[in-house]
């Protein structure tokens, strides 16, 4: 609810845990409240006579395959899909974030998931508690609605601050709930690597995530309901009337006050108007998505990864994306916000290269990321992937800021950062979803993604990339001289191919703070 980067609690994390250790020895553990009274609920049935069924069933008709798939890639698409399909929801809605940030977007987000419950559609929310500090009081008032169930995932103890449960209780909170996945009445799901807030909607005239959803309608949708039941259902999952039990009635009551005022207020922004009123938002109005048809397989970590003894069955993401990883043949395409490949996957990269794969990797810039330490982490392993032949691009967002809109952006922005979490093999497989290609996602936190076997769908993704690539970012190469090894980086302005000796975009003293950073052992808590 609060706004704050998704990569916050990554720097500095690994040297708490010797800190957290010495706590744990004098006794400084907080506790969670009881929460057995808690009754399990599930997925309503999808119903073929309501708007979104005619609307499902109109798009099935003319099918070729299981899964109706629809990427959307700017960022105002994200925001209208989502509002549109609340809307037209007549039974339930199924909403599962990371972050939904105090701004624009999340005001109107909750606002409208309110105005659906008071109108009797089923609104279950399940949260991550990583930035819920200071809004109890909604919280709470959001459970307490009959047809409103807010759930808040791995909470922190109420009974102490977060910083000192970053230490105390490390091994508990420092694994968090990435999933993100957002389905209407059973039908229609959206699953990828937006979270709820300004920034990744295009709405922050200051910076903006640059991402990717992907809408589906057909086999996916029962599995993403499936893993929001499991997750809904774990002992993890608090009630927030049950965690929050000292918020009175008349604070509650006055924070859903409050929010419906300010959803009035974040509806007659510009942005908002604006996305009403957009050529998405007429055709979810009417059922006409062009979808692309394959098939498609959800995969998500189970709950437990999130516990202290996790067993080896919950790290399930991961694995299978191994499974659709070793079968790439001639080319590979990394969408990748946040890219630490550890000795695993820098062997798999080599593996690559030695059959002759092509493999090109977009991630972000120094001058780019959000999270300092994890350019660090990714820095260190640049040469060895330009060595094997791995095709480096960086986000040049200076680019963004000279040239408007470009492939996902609305508009203008005085930065712009890579969020993106997918890939292309082969132009046949893809993959959209919340994973990043680093040891937090693979190892830490719990992830939901989308493989889909559809040529449309990974060539249209894959072209995108041979067209807009060389503009977008800076191309990376491995110079030699007397000896020594230098990166240089390579982009396109007004016609001419021009290029940096350093970190394009930076200051001297952001290069030695990243370079200080390399030196710091928490490489497995990027």
């Amino acid at each position: 609810m609060a706004a704050a980067s998704p990569g916050a609690i990554r720097a500095g994390i690994g040297w708490l845990l010797v800190i957290g250790f010495c706590l744990q020895l004098l006794g400084c553990a907080t506790h969670l409240p009881e929460h057995m009274e808690a009754a399990p609920t599930y997925a309503v049935a999808a119903d073929p006579e309501s708007r979104l069924g005619r609307w499902v069933e109109a798009a099935i008709t003319s099918a070729d395959g299981s899964a109706g798939l629809f990427t959307m890639g700017h960022a105002d698409e994200g925001f209208t899909a989502r509002m549109q399909l609340v809307e037209l929801a007549d039974h339930s809605i199924d909403a599962q974030y990371y972050l939904v940030d105090d701004d624009v977007s999340g005001r109107l987000f909750l606002g409208r998931l309110l105005a659906a419950a008071d109108r009797g559609v089923r609104v279950r929310l399940l949260m991550d508690d990583i930035d819920l500090e200071g809004h109890d009081a909604l919280l709470a008032g959001l459970d307490a609605h009959p047809h409103f169930d807010l759930r808040v995932f791995n909470p922190f103890s109420r009974e102490g601050s977060r910083g000192g449960q970053f230490l105390s209780r490390f091994e508990e909170v420092s694994h968090r709930m990435h999933n993100k996945s957002f389905t209407v009445d059973n039908l229609v799901t959206i699953v990828g690597g937006r979270n709820i807030g300004d920034q990744y909607f295009s709405a922050d005239p200051k910076l903006g995530f640059l991402d990717l959803d992907l809408m589906a309608i057909g086999s996916p949708v029962a599995a993403v309901s499936a893993q929001f039941d499991l997750y809904w259902n774990s002992s993890l999952a608090y009630p927030a009337t049950v965690l929050l039990p000292g918020v009175s009635a008349d604070a509650r009551q006055g924070a859903l006050t409050a929010l419906r005022e300010a959803a009035l207020r974040a509806a007659q922004t510009p942005f908002a108007m604006a996305s009403g009123k957009s050529e998405l938002a007429r055709r979810i109005q009417d059922g006409n998505i062009r979808f692309r048809w394959g098939t498609a397989e959800v995969a998500y970590d189970a709950p437990g990864k999130l516990t202290p003894q996790e067993e080896d069955d919950a790290f399930l993401l991961a694995d299978k994306a191994w499974g659709y990883l070793h079968q790439v043949e001639s080319e590979f395409i990394l969408f990748a916000a946040y890219f630490v490949p550890g000795p695993e996957q820098m062997a798999w990269f080599r593996q690559l290269r030695d059959r002759g794969v092509r493999v090109r990797v977009l991630t972000n810039s120094l001058a780019s990321t959000d999270v300092a330490a994890v350019h660090a982490g990714y820095a260190r392993y640049r040469p060895e992937l330009l060595r094997m032949g791995v095709e480096l691009y960086e986000l040049n967002r200076q680019w963004v800021r000279r040239e408007g809109r470009p492939f996902w952006l609305g508009n203008g922005l005085s930065k712009a950062s890579l969020h993106e979490k997918a890939f292309v093999i082969d132009r046949r497989y893809g993959f959209v979803g919340s994973m990043n290609f680093d040891p937090r996602s693979f190892a830490i936190n719990t992830e939901i993604g989308i493989f889909f076997d559809a040529p449309s769908e990974a060539a249209a993704m894959a072209d995108w990339f041979d067209r807009h690539i060389e503009r977008l970012a800076f191309r990376l190469e491995l110079l030699e001289e007397q000896g020594e090894e230098r990166i240089q980086w390579h982009y396109q302005a007004d016609g001419e191919a021009r290029w940096f000796d350093v970190e394009p975009h930076t200051t001297v003293g952001q290069r030695v703070g990243v370079g200080l950073l390399r030196i710091l052992p928490f490489e497995d808590q990027l």
